[in-house]
Order: structure tokens, then C-alpha cells, then sequence
């Protein structure tokens, strides 16, 4: 059985998403804010009226027409997928033969690389300065000697909350000879977007996602572009790939734009209060909190794996990396006042202790 397997996969390791039992799950970037309960009748409503024997809309009209509405761009530029992961898959499928090369940054998304070896690229991960920054000359050199088919770029950056400015990011669209991906998943707590430039440039696309405002579990992603590159993405789309369930709640969420920017907004009090919280506790303790233009924040402490460890026995779930430039990094997702107040306290015990 074994020589029917792809040898090129034989030590690829697969992305594992942590199960946790935790109280507290700040783990994974998600809104603490349930719009389903927000929306709760509404939402009932719709999803009665749904023709469970029926196909979806093949291309989601109703669906992209509300988030072009929400963005501000032409529906006709929009492409929705099961959350960033299928459109990044898609891209891949669209664009990558087997052994052209993919580049991203070291560290940024995981599922670039993952998406990109098993279309069989090379993928080449560029290593960001030790702060995390970026030297935009040397980075488009590097671009144009490889001569990548895709260049995804996640800005804010994930895991980092690092930003490229807009236009810093256009300089790279411009210079080189490669599809450029900007994942824009953090978009709504940046509020910088390359979304207007897209019939700008002839190698741009720009993705977006309804997981971090609410919708996680849904798993909802829109990709958008000019109409060369939507046509060849049309090629390799599944049909029917997104089921109506979610293209009606999605529809539903994005013509609730002032739930969804009050949404946003109290993510972002919060995350001002923990931001301040922790950089209390790092000039005590002595550790380094990243500046994030996100709904996580970075912190960098050579007891990160205690510190995640003894955080995990208390029922609070963060992220640890423990390997590369992040070995000694615990990325914190944004949660309730309440939430944030018990692992600022947890962090304080431990390292008081």
C-alpha cells in the first residue's frame, strides 16, 4: 500500500489545531463576542426558510453582493471559500505546478507553506530581523532571484501583528513578476486594505475572512481580484464549495455593518486594556510585548513553555510556538475583560512566584 503514497509527502507533517478543555480559550484569534446570540433570531429565521434538498448558489450572488457592499468593491471581484484555507488551496491549484516556488515570511501563516507543499512547490520562507521588521529593498531583490510563481504576505501578520505599509506592500506588488498574496484576515482591527488596487495591478489578490468578527465556526473566506486572474481561480473552484447555511448568516452578518463595527470596536477596548496590562507586567518581569495591529498580541520570555504550560493547568488556553525565532513566544488572543483579567493574573502569579 505504502508505494501508492506520494513520496514527496512521506515526512510532511500535517497542521494539528489544538483540542482544548479550557475555561479560557485565547488560543486562536476568535471574537470573544457571540454574534450568533447577537443574531439569534434572525438567524433562526434564515435558516429555516434554507431548502435543505437543494444545492447552494454556486458562486454565493446573494453572498458576495453583501460583501461587496460591506467592502466597497464590485461583487463581480469576489470569490467566497470555505474560510482563507480553501482560497489559498485554490490559489495553489491555480497557479503551482508541481516544483515552481512559493515564497513567504518566516514566521507568518502556517498554512501557506502547508497549502504550498502539497501542490508540490518549493516554498522558500524569507527570515524576518529579529524584531520582526522588514527590509522592503532587500526582500524585493530576494523575489525577483527566486522568481516565485506566489508570494503570499499576511499583513497584519500572523503571528507577529506586525505591519507592511500600504505603500511599502504596492513597491512589492510593482517590482516583481509573481502572483502577490495579501492576506488581509486581521483587516478589520487595521484598517489599511489594498482591496481598492486590485484592478491596479495585474498580480494582486487580496483575501479576507469572517473568523476573526464572529463567524470562526462557519468558516468563511472571500478572495478578491481583477477578473484576469478570477477567471483562471474559476477553473479549479469546486462547485458548490460553500453551503447555504453559511452563505445565509454570512449574508446576514455583513448587512449588519454597525453590529459588526461595534463588535470590533469593543475587541479593540479590550485589547488596549490587556496591551497596557502586559506591558505593565513586562517592564516587572522583563519580557518583551510586539506591538499588534490585531485582535492577538505577542509576548517574547525565555519561561514561555513554563508560562504556557502553568496557564494550560489553570484553564487558559494561549498559543505557543517553542521552536525558530518563536521558541521562546506566546501569542494571546483578545478575549472579555473578564477573560483577560484572569490571564493577566495567572501570568502574575507565575512570575511573581
Amino acid at each position: 500500500m505504502n508505494s501508492l503514497f506520494r513520496k514527496d509527502l512521506s515526512e510532511f507533517k500535517p497542521y494539528e489545531a489544538e483540542e482544548s478543555n479550557c475555561s479560557v480559550i485565547l488560543n486562536a484569534n476568535e471574537s470573544f463576542i457571540n454574534i450568533g446570540q447577537q443574531l439569534e433570531k434572525q438567524i433562526l429565521s434564515t435558516i429555516k426558510e434554507i431548502n435543505l434538498n437543494r444545492y447552494p448558489s454556486p458562486t454565493g450572488e446573494k453572498l458576495r453582493s453583501a460583501y461587496g457592499d460591506y467592502s466597497g468593491v464590485d461583487k463581480e471581484s469576489i470569490m467566497i471559500g470555505n474560510g482563507s484555507d480553501e482560497l489559498i488551496s485554490i490559489i495553489c491549484n491555480t497557479f503551482v505546478n508541481s516544483g515552481d516556488k512559493v515564497i513567504k515570511f518566516n514566521p507568518d501563516f502556517s498554512m501557506y507553506k502547508i497549502y504550498g507543499v502539497i501542490h508540490g512547490a518549493k516554498v522558500i520562507e524569507y527570515e524576518l530581523k529579529d524584531d520582526f521588521s522588514l527590509d522592503i529593498e532587500k526582500y524585493i531583490d530576494f523575489i525577483n532571484n527566486e522568481a516565485p510563481k506566489v508570494v503570499f504576505i499576511s499583513v497584519p501578520n500572523n503571528p507577529t501583528g506586525g505591519i507592511i505599509n500600504k505603500e511599502e506592500l504596492l513597491k512589492i506588488v510593482s517590482s516583481v513578476n509573481s502572483i502577490v498574496v495579501i492576506d488581509e484576515a486581521y483587516f478589520e482591527f487595521y484598517g489599511e486594505t489594498l482591496i481598492n488596487e486590485i484592478n491596479k495591478y495585474n498580480n494582486l489578490i487580496v483575501l479576507r475572512t469572517a473568523s476573526k468578527i464572529g463567524l470562526a465556526a462557519l468558516r468563511l473566506g472571500f478572495l478578491i481580484t481583477n477578473s484576469v486572474l478570477l477567471r483562471e481561480l474559476y477553473k479549479v473552484k469546486p462547485p458548490y464549495n460553500v453551503n447555504a447555511i453559511t452563505q445565509e448568516i454570512g449574508t446576514l452578518l455583513y448587512t449588519n455593518k454597525d453590529l459588526l463595527q461595534a463588535n470590533v470596536e469593543a475587541i479593540l477596548k479590550e485589547k488596549d486594556l490587556l496591551e497596557t496590562a502586559l506591558k505593565n507586567l513586562a517592564s516587572r518581569f522583563g519580557f518583551n510585548v510586539y506591538p499588534s495591529s490585531t485582535n492577538f498580541i505577542l509576548i517574547e520570555l525565555k519561561e514561555a513553555k513554563a508560562l504556557y504550560e502553568y496557564l494550560e493547568s489553570m484553564g487558559v488556553a494561549v498559543r505557543f510556538f517553542g521552536k525558530g525565532r518563536l521558541e521562546n513566544c506566546i501569542r494571546v488572543t483578545v478575549g472579555s475583560g473578564v477573560e483577560n483579567m484572569v490571564l493577566v493574573k495567572k501570568i502574575n502569579d507565575f512570575l511573581g512566584a
